[in-house]
């Protein structure tokens, strides 16, 4: 069902086409890169590129080397592990307000956990070890890297009380916003059998939630697309949670200089 590929430094399989960046760039489009003094975002970006990441392609799973670290701009990526059963439990989301594989940036290792691209999009991808040696040597990088680490530790903490306590429909509406937030759209391309996988529950209880949605008149829906119609009342019915997980607090691609349409990446500027 699920296509994978392998992060690998000599062939990363998981993108269309890989381009250098310009490093001529008002902002990166990434929350972390944004973080930084623009002279350390200028240094990282020379030795950059850009990739596309594919929905649906599986680009890490436990056990494996991590060679690169990608800051996303458009694609949303869901972190995951399955259990010995067979269900699944999902742990974290990264979108643009984040990276994959930061661990690296502090020091070589290797995956903990699967990673599936929910919404493919571009990200910024820039050598793991060229990354610890510019934390190493500039503080602003070495802090931006190391609050965002501690961040997504917090996020992580919240998942595990979410999974465990709040309701199907309120862990529904928790995670299309979640993903909304992160890749700026609201038409958002999952069946409803993919969302059932991520959430970790039987496909039944995902129809019967989704279709109290719809009668409420917060979503649409038809095969392979679920689109948000009210976000203020998704936020309303999800759980408490997405306030502490939320990432609304970063510009929609497009709104400010960031990215363009779509989660692309920004026009140099002169």
């Amino acid at each position: 069902m699920y296509r994978t590929t392998t992060r690998t430094a000599a062939q990363p399989a998981n993108f269309k086409a890989a381009s250098a960046l310009d490093t001529k760039v008002a902002r990166s489009g990434n929350g972390i890169l944004d973080r930084l003094d623009p002279t350390d975002l200028r240094t990282l970006l020379s030795r950059s590129e850009r990739v596309e990441l594919r929905s649906g392609d599986t680009i890490a799973r436990p056990g494996e080397d991590v060679p690169f670290v990608d800051f996303p701009v458009g694609a949303v990526v869901s972190h995951f592990q399955i259990l010995k059963d067979g269900k699944t439990a999902e742990i974290a989301m990264t979108g643009r307000e984040g990276a994959l594989g930061i661990q690296a940036a502090f020091r070589p290792g290797v995956s903990k956990e699967f990673s599936e691209v929910l919404v493919g999009g571009e990200a910024i991808r820039i050598d793991a070890a060229f990354l610890r040696n510019a934390a190493d040597r500039m503080s602003g990088c070495r802090s931006a890297f190391f609050d965002y680490f501690n961040e997504n530790l917090d996020r992580i903490s919240r998942r595990v009380i979410c999974n465990n306590y709040h309701s199907v429909e309120e862990r529904l509406c928790l995670w299309l916003m979640l993903v909304r937030d992160r890749c700026g759209i609201d038409s958002l391309p999952f069946t409803q059998e993919q969302v059932s996988f991520f959430l970790g529950v039987h496909r039944p209880s995902v129809t019967l939630a989704m279709q109290e949605l719809r009668k409420a008149g917060v979503v649409a829906y038809s095969r392979g697309t679920v689109h948000v119609k009210e976000p203020a009342a998704m936020i309303e019915r999800a759980c408490s949670c997405y306030s502490s997980l939320s990432v609304k607090d970063l510009a929609s691609p497009g709104t400010d200089g960031r990215t363009n349409g779509n989660g692309r990446m920004p026009v140099k500027v002169a």
